[in-house]
Protein backbone atom coordinates (compact mmCIF):
# COMPACT_ATOMS: atom_id res chain seq x y z
CA UNK A 1 0.00 0.00 0.00
CA UNK A 2 1.31 3.55 -0.46
CA UNK A 3 2.55 5.12 2.39
CA UNK A 4 0.86 8.38 3.68
CA UNK A 5 4.15 10.16 4.26
CA UNK A 6 7.51 10.32 3.52
CA UNK A 7 10.68 10.30 6.04
CA UNK A 8 12.73 13.53 5.50
CA UNK A 9 16.20 12.46 5.03
CA UNK A 10 16.14 11.18 1.15
CA UNK A 11 18.50 8.07 0.81
CA UNK A 12 21.43 9.05 -0.51
CA UNK A 13 22.13 8.02 -3.94
CA UNK A 14 25.67 6.68 -5.03
CA UNK A 15 27.12 7.92 -8.17
CA UNK A 16 26.75 5.21 -11.27
CA UNK A 17 28.85 4.71 -13.49
CA UNK A 18 27.62 5.73 -16.99
CA UNK A 19 28.62 3.77 -20.21
CA UNK A 20 27.26 4.32 -23.85
CA UNK A 21 28.66 1.24 -25.89
CA UNK A 22 27.10 -2.02 -24.25
CA UNK A 23 29.44 -5.69 -25.41
CA UNK A 24 28.93 -9.14 -24.02
CA UNK A 25 31.30 -9.38 -21.07
CA UNK A 26 30.97 -13.14 -20.00
CA UNK A 27 33.78 -12.44 -17.33
CA UNK A 28 31.58 -9.83 -15.87
CA UNK A 29 29.48 -12.80 -15.22
CA UNK A 30 28.83 -13.59 -11.22
CA UNK A 31 30.40 -16.85 -11.45
CA UNK A 32 29.11 -20.63 -10.80
CA UNK A 33 30.31 -23.43 -8.57
CA UNK A 34 32.70 -22.95 -5.93
CA UNK A 35 32.84 -18.69 -6.43
CA UNK A 36 28.54 -18.25 -5.93
CA UNK A 37 28.65 -19.25 -2.23
CA UNK A 38 26.45 -22.02 -2.53
CA UNK A 39 26.04 -25.49 -3.81
CA UNK A 40 27.69 -26.46 -6.86
CA UNK A 41 26.24 -25.83 -10.83
CA UNK A 42 27.30 -27.01 -14.13
CA UNK A 43 29.31 -23.94 -15.13
CA UNK A 44 29.04 -24.41 -18.91
CA UNK A 45 25.02 -24.58 -18.41
CA UNK A 46 25.47 -21.38 -16.50
CA UNK A 47 27.50 -19.68 -18.96
CA UNK A 48 25.59 -20.86 -21.87
CA UNK A 49 22.49 -19.42 -19.84
CA UNK A 50 23.68 -16.22 -19.98
CA UNK A 51 23.46 -13.96 -23.71
CA UNK A 52 24.50 -10.71 -22.16
CA UNK A 53 25.80 -8.64 -19.26
CA UNK A 54 27.43 -5.14 -18.78
CA UNK A 55 27.71 -2.10 -17.09
CA UNK A 56 24.93 0.29 -17.45
CA UNK A 57 24.23 3.66 -15.92
CA UNK A 58 20.87 2.68 -13.82
CA UNK A 59 18.32 -0.30 -13.76
CA UNK A 60 16.77 -1.25 -17.07
CA UNK A 61 13.15 -0.50 -16.49
CA UNK A 62 10.31 -1.61 -18.66
CA UNK A 63 7.70 0.89 -20.52
CA UNK A 64 4.54 0.15 -21.91
CA UNK A 65 6.16 0.06 -25.31
CA UNK A 66 6.53 -3.61 -26.63
CA UNK A 67 10.09 -4.14 -26.71
CA UNK A 68 11.20 -0.56 -25.52
CA UNK A 69 13.41 0.18 -21.61
CA UNK A 70 14.58 2.79 -20.43
CA UNK A 71 16.71 4.09 -17.64
CA UNK A 72 16.81 7.38 -15.24
CA UNK A 73 19.55 8.71 -13.18
CA UNK A 74 19.08 10.53 -10.21
CA UNK A 75 19.89 13.87 -11.97
CA UNK A 76 16.53 12.92 -13.74
CA UNK A 77 18.55 12.10 -17.55
CA UNK A 78 16.60 9.64 -19.11
CA UNK A 79 17.41 7.20 -22.01
CA UNK A 80 15.01 4.61 -24.33
CA UNK A 81 16.83 1.27 -25.41
CA UNK A 82 15.64 -1.74 -27.08
CA UNK A 83 17.25 -5.43 -27.04
CA UNK A 84 18.92 -7.31 -29.31
CA UNK A 85 20.55 -10.58 -30.45
CA UNK A 86 24.24 -9.66 -30.66
CA UNK A 87 24.84 -6.77 -28.69
CA UNK A 88 22.50 -6.55 -25.72
CA UNK A 89 21.48 -3.26 -25.59
CA UNK A 90 20.65 -0.17 -28.77
CA UNK A 91 19.87 3.16 -27.51
CA UNK A 92 17.12 5.01 -29.51
CA UNK A 93 16.35 8.81 -29.24
CA UNK A 94 13.25 10.30 -27.61
CA UNK A 95 10.17 11.84 -29.84
CA UNK A 96 10.59 15.22 -27.59
CA UNK A 97 10.87 16.12 -24.37
CA UNK A 98 8.93 18.54 -22.15
CA UNK A 99 9.27 20.44 -18.73
CA UNK A 100 5.99 19.83 -16.56
CA UNK A 101 5.11 21.82 -14.12
CA UNK A 102 2.36 21.01 -11.14
CA UNK A 103 0.90 21.72 -8.08
CA UNK A 104 0.49 19.51 -5.53
CA UNK A 105 -0.42 20.39 -2.10
CA UNK A 106 -0.03 23.82 -2.67
CA UNK A 107 3.89 23.41 -4.10
CA UNK A 108 5.09 23.67 -7.55
CA UNK A 109 6.34 20.35 -8.74
CA UNK A 110 8.48 19.87 -11.75
CA UNK A 111 10.23 17.69 -14.31
CA UNK A 112 11.96 17.50 -17.81
CA UNK A 113 9.93 14.61 -19.36
CA UNK A 114 11.65 12.79 -21.78
CA UNK A 115 8.80 10.75 -24.25
CA UNK A 116 8.76 8.55 -26.90
CA UNK A 117 5.92 7.38 -28.97
CA UNK A 118 5.34 3.56 -31.29
CA UNK A 119 2.10 2.03 -32.31
CA UNK A 120 0.05 5.08 -31.07
CA UNK A 121 1.63 4.53 -27.23
CA UNK A 122 3.47 7.21 -25.43
CA UNK A 123 5.16 6.85 -22.88
CA UNK A 124 7.81 9.87 -20.87
CA UNK A 125 9.25 9.87 -17.92
CA UNK A 126 11.09 12.60 -15.54
CA UNK A 127 12.15 13.31 -12.58
CA UNK A 128 11.90 15.88 -9.40
CA UNK A 129 14.44 15.98 -6.46
CA UNK A 130 14.04 18.97 -3.48
CA UNK A 131 17.79 20.21 -4.75
CA UNK A 132 16.36 20.85 -7.99
CA UNK A 133 14.15 23.77 -6.20
CA UNK A 134 14.71 24.65 -2.52
CA UNK A 135 10.95 26.56 -2.42
CA UNK A 136 9.62 23.04 -2.24
CA UNK A 137 9.50 22.00 1.65
CA UNK A 138 7.01 18.84 1.56
CA UNK A 139 8.47 16.61 -1.37
CA UNK A 140 11.85 15.68 -1.68
CA UNK A 141 11.27 12.86 -4.50
CA UNK A 142 8.58 13.01 -7.58
CA UNK A 143 8.93 10.27 -10.25
CA UNK A 144 6.76 11.73 -13.70
CA UNK A 145 5.41 9.34 -15.81
CA UNK A 146 2.89 10.08 -18.99
CA UNK A 147 0.74 8.46 -21.18
CA UNK A 148 -2.47 8.52 -23.31
CA UNK A 149 -5.09 9.98 -22.22
CA UNK A 150 -7.43 6.15 -21.28
CA UNK A 151 -10.50 6.76 -23.67
CA UNK A 152 -13.10 6.78 -21.35
CA UNK A 153 -16.60 8.42 -22.01
CA UNK A 154 -16.26 10.85 -18.67
CA UNK A 155 -12.66 12.33 -20.03
CA UNK A 156 -13.45 16.54 -21.33
CA UNK A 157 -13.70 16.82 -25.21
CA UNK A 158 -10.85 18.93 -24.88
CA UNK A 159 -8.25 16.33 -22.98
CA UNK A 160 -8.97 14.39 -26.08
CA UNK A 161 -6.79 15.52 -28.82
CA UNK A 162 -3.31 14.43 -29.86
CA UNK A 163 -1.26 16.34 -27.03
CA UNK A 164 -2.95 15.20 -24.19
CA UNK A 165 -1.46 13.13 -21.86
CA UNK A 166 -2.20 11.81 -18.53
CA UNK A 167 0.58 12.80 -16.05
CA UNK A 168 1.11 10.40 -13.03
CA UNK A 169 3.22 10.98 -10.09
CA UNK A 170 4.79 8.95 -8.02
CA UNK A 171 6.50 10.67 -4.37
CA UNK A 172 7.47 7.64 -2.97
CA UNK A 173 11.53 7.12 -3.40
CA UNK A 174 11.31 3.33 -2.37
CA UNK A 175 10.02 2.83 -5.96
CA UNK A 176 12.33 4.26 -7.95
CA UNK A 177 14.02 1.52 -9.50
CA UNK A 178 10.76 -0.88 -9.36
CA UNK A 179 8.49 -1.20 -12.43
CA UNK A 180 5.41 -1.53 -10.57
CA UNK A 181 4.70 1.72 -9.37
CA UNK A 182 1.62 3.48 -7.19
CA UNK A 183 0.78 7.08 -8.60
CA UNK A 184 -1.30 8.91 -6.01
CA UNK A 185 -1.45 12.10 -8.03
CA UNK A 186 -2.74 12.25 -11.86
CA UNK A 187 -3.33 15.38 -14.04
CA UNK A 188 -4.73 15.51 -17.42
CA UNK A 189 -1.91 17.78 -19.44
CA UNK A 190 -1.76 19.60 -22.36
CA UNK A 191 1.91 19.43 -23.54
CA UNK A 192 1.32 22.13 -26.23
CA UNK A 193 -0.57 24.76 -23.82
CA UNK A 194 1.67 23.34 -20.66
CA UNK A 195 -1.88 23.61 -19.17
CA UNK A 196 -3.55 20.82 -16.71
CA UNK A 197 -6.29 20.17 -14.22
CA UNK A 198 -6.46 17.04 -11.71
CA UNK A 199 -8.01 13.95 -13.60
CA UNK A 200 -9.96 12.79 -10.38
CA UNK A 201 -12.16 15.56 -8.97
CA UNK A 202 -11.28 15.53 -5.40
CA UNK A 203 -13.50 17.21 -2.72
CA UNK A 204 -12.69 16.46 0.54
CA UNK A 205 -9.23 15.19 0.49
CA UNK A 206 -7.76 14.36 4.04
CA UNK A 207 -4.55 16.65 5.42
CA UNK A 208 -1.35 14.59 6.86
CA UNK A 209 1.09 15.17 9.68
CA UNK A 210 3.21 17.63 7.24
CA UNK A 211 0.08 19.85 5.79
CA UNK A 212 0.22 17.55 2.56
CA UNK A 213 -2.54 15.79 1.23
CA UNK A 214 -3.13 11.83 1.95
CA UNK A 215 -0.88 9.85 -0.44
CA UNK A 216 -3.71 7.02 -0.22
CA UNK A 217 -6.61 9.28 -0.64
CA UNK A 218 -6.91 8.16 -5.01
CA UNK A 219 -3.97 5.84 -5.93
CA UNK A 220 -3.75 4.22 -9.41
CA UNK A 221 -1.45 1.79 -10.84
CA UNK A 222 -0.45 0.93 -14.15
CA UNK A 223 -2.66 -2.34 -14.25
CA UNK A 224 -5.88 -0.08 -13.44
CA UNK A 225 -5.28 2.06 -16.26
CA UNK A 226 -4.69 -0.27 -18.97
CA UNK A 227 -7.58 -1.87 -17.43
CA UNK A 228 -10.66 0.68 -18.08
CA UNK A 229 -13.62 -0.04 -18.51
CA UNK A 230 -16.64 1.57 -20.30
CA UNK A 231 -16.86 5.26 -18.99
CA UNK A 232 -14.78 4.69 -15.97
CA UNK A 233 -11.72 3.81 -14.22
CA UNK A 234 -10.91 1.90 -11.43
CA UNK A 235 -8.86 3.28 -8.43
CA UNK A 236 -7.42 2.64 -4.88
CA UNK A 237 -8.23 4.55 -1.64
CA UNK A 238 -7.65 4.10 1.95
CA UNK A 239 -9.52 7.60 2.59
CA UNK A 240 -11.96 6.19 5.17
CA UNK A 241 -9.18 4.27 7.47
CA UNK A 242 -6.36 5.75 9.85
CA UNK A 243 -4.21 7.71 8.35
CA UNK A 244 -1.50 5.09 9.93
CA UNK A 245 -3.28 1.64 9.69
CA UNK A 246 -1.16 -0.91 10.35
CA UNK A 247 -2.99 -3.19 8.59
CA UNK A 248 -2.76 -1.22 5.05
CA UNK A 249 -6.81 -1.70 4.51
CA UNK A 250 -7.59 -0.58 0.91
CA UNK A 251 -11.30 0.12 -1.03
CA UNK A 252 -11.73 -0.08 -4.33
CA UNK A 253 -13.37 3.09 -5.92
CA UNK A 254 -14.82 3.97 -9.55
CA UNK A 255 -14.36 6.65 -11.14
CA UNK A 256 -17.45 8.32 -12.63
CA UNK A 257 -19.76 11.41 -13.14
CA UNK A 258 -17.99 13.75 -15.65
CA UNK A 259 -14.61 12.05 -14.82
CA UNK A 260 -15.17 12.66 -11.23
CA UNK A 261 -14.48 10.99 -7.86
CA UNK A 262 -16.92 11.27 -5.00
CA UNK A 263 -16.66 10.01 -1.66
CA UNK A 264 -20.00 8.22 -2.60
CA UNK A 265 -17.84 5.92 -5.24
CA UNK A 266 -16.85 3.40 -2.85
CA UNK A 267 -17.08 0.52 -4.67
CA UNK A 268 -15.90 -2.70 -2.63
CA UNK A 269 -14.49 -2.27 0.69
CA UNK A 270 -11.75 -4.20 2.25
CA UNK A 271 -9.29 -5.69 -0.10
CA UNK A 272 -5.89 -7.27 -0.37
CA UNK A 273 -3.37 -5.76 -1.90
CA UNK A 274 -3.76 -3.89 -5.32
CA UNK A 275 -5.31 -5.56 -7.59
CA UNK A 276 -8.83 -5.22 -9.17
CA UNK A 277 -9.94 -6.56 -12.56
CA UNK A 278 -12.55 -5.63 -14.53
CA UNK A 279 -14.38 -8.49 -16.31
CA UNK A 280 -17.62 -9.26 -18.33
CA UNK A 281 -19.62 -9.96 -15.10
CA UNK A 282 -17.65 -7.56 -12.47
CA UNK A 283 -14.54 -6.22 -11.16
CA UNK A 284 -12.56 -9.07 -9.89
CA UNK A 285 -10.36 -8.79 -6.66
CA UNK A 286 -9.13 -10.59 -3.62
CA UNK A 287 -10.04 -10.55 -0.09
CA UNK A 288 -9.27 -13.06 3.52
CA UNK A 289 -11.73 -15.52 4.55
CA UNK A 290 -13.24 -14.08 7.63
CA UNK A 291 -10.16 -16.19 9.55
CA UNK A 292 -7.50 -15.41 7.71
CA UNK A 293 -6.85 -18.08 6.77
CA UNK A 294 -6.81 -17.88 2.75
CA UNK A 295 -6.96 -15.90 0.05
CA UNK A 296 -10.04 -15.70 -1.85
CA UNK A 297 -10.72 -14.37 -5.34
CA UNK A 298 -13.92 -12.62 -5.69
CA UNK A 299 -15.64 -11.16 -8.04
CA UNK A 300 -18.37 -8.08 -7.42
CA UNK A 301 -21.50 -7.30 -10.01
CA UNK A 302 -22.36 -4.21 -8.51
CA UNK A 303 -24.82 -6.18 -6.17
CA UNK A 304 -23.36 -9.15 -4.86
CA UNK A 305 -19.91 -10.63 -3.86
CA UNK A 306 -19.26 -14.36 -4.73
CA UNK A 307 -15.90 -16.49 -4.31
CA UNK A 308 -14.66 -17.74 -7.02
CA UNK A 309 -11.75 -19.63 -6.16
CA UNK A 310 -9.11 -19.71 -2.95
CA UNK A 311 -5.68 -20.55 -2.08
CA UNK A 312 -3.70 -21.58 1.17
CA UNK A 313 -2.37 -19.48 3.56
CA UNK A 314 -2.31 -15.66 4.50
CA UNK A 315 -2.02 -12.83 2.06
CA UNK A 316 1.43 -11.45 3.41
CA UNK A 317 2.84 -15.37 2.26
CA UNK A 318 2.36 -14.57 -1.51
CA UNK A 319 4.33 -12.05 -3.82
CA UNK A 320 2.16 -11.29 -7.06
CA UNK A 321 2.84 -10.96 -10.43
CA UNK A 322 0.08 -9.70 -12.94
CA UNK A 323 -2.56 -11.92 -12.86
CA UNK A 324 -0.68 -14.74 -10.27
CA UNK A 325 0.17 -15.12 -6.69
CA UNK A 326 3.03 -17.54 -5.55
CA UNK A 327 3.27 -19.01 -2.52
CA UNK A 328 6.27 -18.24 -0.94
CA UNK A 329 5.47 -21.39 1.90
CA UNK A 330 4.99 -23.79 -0.58
CA UNK A 331 6.54 -22.72 -3.63
CA UNK A 332 3.57 -22.82 -5.76
CA UNK A 333 2.01 -20.26 -8.57
CA UNK A 334 -1.66 -19.88 -8.74
CA UNK A 335 -3.53 -18.26 -11.37
CA UNK A 336 -6.13 -15.72 -10.14
CA UNK A 337 -8.47 -15.89 -13.00
CA UNK A 338 -8.32 -20.13 -13.41
CA UNK A 339 -7.83 -20.60 -10.07
CA UNK A 340 -5.65 -23.31 -11.43
CA UNK A 341 -2.51 -24.04 -9.53
CA UNK A 342 1.30 -24.95 -10.54
CA UNK A 343 4.14 -25.74 -8.51
CA UNK A 344 7.62 -24.73 -8.56
CA UNK A 345 10.62 -27.89 -8.67
CA UNK A 346 13.17 -26.11 -6.98
CA UNK A 347 16.32 -28.55 -6.58
CA UNK A 348 16.87 -26.36 -3.48
CA UNK A 349 13.88 -27.13 -1.06
CA UNK A 350 15.32 -24.52 1.04
CA UNK A 351 14.71 -21.76 -1.57
CA UNK A 352 12.07 -18.65 -0.50
CA UNK A 353 11.11 -16.70 -2.87
CA UNK A 354 11.80 -12.64 -2.44
CA UNK A 355 10.91 -10.99 -5.66
CA UNK A 356 8.75 -12.97 -8.47
CA UNK A 357 7.85 -12.28 -11.82
CA UNK A 358 5.80 -13.98 -14.43
CA UNK A 359 5.20 -13.78 -18.09
CA UNK A 360 2.12 -12.54 -19.43
CA UNK A 361 1.13 -15.96 -21.01
CA UNK A 362 1.82 -17.81 -17.47
CA UNK A 363 4.36 -20.20 -19.25
CA UNK A 364 7.64 -18.67 -17.79
CA UNK A 365 8.65 -17.69 -14.24
CA UNK A 366 11.48 -15.95 -12.72
CA UNK A 367 12.70 -15.42 -8.64
CA UNK A 368 15.28 -14.19 -6.77
CA UNK A 369 15.36 -15.56 -3.34
CA UNK A 370 16.63 -16.94 -0.17
CA UNK A 371 18.65 -20.15 0.23
CA UNK A 372 20.20 -21.94 3.55
CA UNK A 373 24.36 -20.81 1.84
CA UNK A 374 23.60 -17.56 -0.51
CA UNK A 375 20.95 -15.82 -2.35
CA UNK A 376 19.86 -17.35 -5.92
CA UNK A 377 17.83 -17.12 -8.94
CA UNK A 378 15.56 -19.54 -10.73
CA UNK A 379 14.52 -19.07 -14.32
CA UNK A 380 11.62 -21.81 -15.09
CA UNK A 381 9.72 -22.57 -17.58
CA UNK A 382 6.07 -24.41 -17.40
CA UNK A 383 5.73 -27.80 -17.95
CA UNK A 384 2.46 -30.12 -18.26
CA UNK A 385 1.47 -29.42 -14.77
CA UNK A 386 4.28 -27.52 -12.77
CA UNK A 387 7.52 -25.12 -13.57
CA UNK A 388 10.83 -27.06 -13.99
CA UNK A 389 13.84 -25.01 -13.04
CA UNK A 390 17.22 -24.20 -12.94
CA UNK A 391 18.79 -22.37 -9.77
CA UNK A 392 22.29 -20.06 -9.61
CA UNK A 393 23.41 -19.03 -6.66
CA UNK A 394 25.80 -15.53 -5.75
CA UNK A 395 25.81 -13.03 -3.19
CA UNK A 396 25.39 -10.52 -5.71
CA UNK A 397 22.26 -11.62 -6.38
CA UNK A 398 20.85 -9.88 -3.05
CA UNK A 399 20.79 -7.05 -4.50
CA UNK A 400 19.57 -7.85 -8.09
CA UNK A 401 16.05 -5.73 -8.68
CA UNK A 402 14.13 -4.85 -11.95
CA UNK A 403 13.00 -8.24 -12.66
CA UNK A 404 11.48 -8.56 -16.12
CA UNK A 405 10.45 -11.34 -18.77
CA UNK A 406 10.92 -9.96 -22.35
CA UNK A 407 8.42 -10.89 -25.70
CA UNK A 408 10.66 -13.37 -26.56
CA UNK A 409 10.58 -15.18 -23.44
CA UNK A 410 14.49 -14.00 -22.42
CA UNK A 411 14.93 -13.49 -18.58
CA UNK A 412 16.01 -9.84 -17.84
CA UNK A 413 17.97 -8.28 -14.15
CA UNK A 414 20.05 -5.81 -12.91
CA UNK A 415 22.25 -6.14 -10.57
CA UNK A 416 23.30 -3.61 -8.54
CA UNK A 417 26.95 -2.94 -6.76
CA UNK A 418 25.81 -2.62 -2.82
CA UNK A 419 22.30 -1.96 -1.28
CA UNK A 420 22.32 2.11 -2.51
CA UNK A 421 23.32 1.75 -5.77
CA UNK A 422 27.10 1.71 -6.93
CA UNK A 423 27.89 0.14 -10.49
CA UNK A 424 24.79 -1.46 -12.22
CA UNK A 425 25.18 -4.53 -14.12
CA UNK A 426 22.43 -5.76 -16.57
CA UNK A 427 22.02 -9.50 -17.03
CA UNK A 428 19.68 -11.30 -19.76
CA UNK A 429 19.47 -14.70 -19.48
CA UNK A 430 17.69 -17.36 -21.87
Amino acid sequence: MKKSYITTAIVAFVAVLLTTVFVIVKNNLPQPGATTDGPKVDEESYLQAVSFSGEIEAPLLKTDIKGVYFTITTDGAVKFYTLSEDTGLKEIQPDGKKEMRVTVSNEGLRAQVYYIKRDGVLNGYGLFTADMNQHVYIYEYAFFKIVNVPVISSVPASYKKDSSVLLLIDTDKEDFYKNDKVYEEQFLYDLEKGTNKSYLYIMNRAIDDRGAGRADYAMMTDEVIKDKSGNSILFFSARHYHLYDTAKTLDIFKSGGSGNNTDNNRYIRDILGMYAKNSDKGVIYLKHNKDKTVVQVMRYDGKNSEKLYEFPGKYDSYLRSGDYLFNTQNNTCYSILTGKSYPLNVSDSGFKAEIFKISADGKKLFARGKTSSAPAIVLAEMGEEAFTSRIYYNSAFKYLCALDITDDGRYLCTVSETADGGKYTLYILK
